[in-house]
């Protein structure tokens, strides 16, 4: 699926792709999962590229797995903004803790 999204200052055009459904292990059980890859491109105000891996619950849509690098420059009141951003996300157990 390819699509965009545009603001007032800035268009990002994305593309997701179905990598595979394989089983994913949280907290040593086994759960039927969808991986998806999010390749987003930035343009206007914002430029430079998202990349996403996310590993969903295929019965409840539950992130299980999400990984991310950023990597955009920004034209703001302060001048020229640099983000960049290399971050993981794993869901450790399917049961809920206090």
């Amino acid at each position: 699926y390819e699509g965009e999204c545009s603001g007032e200052a800035t268009t990002a055009r994305i593309r997701r792709t179905i990598v595979d459904d394989k089983d994913f292990v949280v907290g040593g059980k086994s759960v039927d999962a969808i991986h998806l890859r999010i390749d987003s491109t930035f343009t206007g105000m914002a430029t430079g590229t998202s990349n996403e891996d996310v590993w969903l619950d295929a019965a409840t849509g539950m992130t299980l797995r999400w990984d991310r690098v950023v990597d955009t420059d920004a034209n703001s009141a302060f001048g020229n903004v640099h983000y960049s951003e290399n971050a993981s996300f794993v869901l450790e157990s399917l049961v809920p803790t206090t």
